[in-house]
């Protein structure tokens, strides 16, 4: 997959529902989007209000995101055994890596922390 930067990537609206990837704490659950942005998390629990609902409202729902600013091309895959997601950013100038994990230890102590 590749990206040119978060507004770029999504000039066409939201992304596809089969591209985000979860991560939970067996209480609530994040939904990462394909250029690395949290786009969707009920806190503390999944019938909570969301912080970030960007994928419910684009222009006001709010989301966080990490990312190169140029153009890069992404690779996601999650930690063997896990629900610990790492995203790779590979840009002309370099690479990133980004790891995105759920511990918020309201659901105890989890596998990978």
């Amino acid at each position: 997959m590749s990206t040119a930067g978060r507004a770029a990537g999504r000039a066409a609206g939201r992304d596809d529902l089969r591209t985000y990837a979860p991560i939970g704490d067996g209480r609530t659950v994040a939904l990462i989007g394909a250029d690395g942005g949290i786009d969707w998390l009920p806190l503390p629990n999944l019938d909570s209000s969301p912080v970030f609902a960007r994928l419910l409202d684009e222009d006001d729902g709010g989301d966080i995101e990490l990312g190169p600013v140029e153009s890069a091309t992404v690779r996601r895959r999650y930690l063997p055994g896990t629900n610990v997601l790492q995203t790779t950013f590979t840009t002309a100038s370099g690479s990133a890596r980004v790891t995105d994990a759920l511990v918020t230890g309201v659901a105890g102590r989890l596998p990978w922390a």
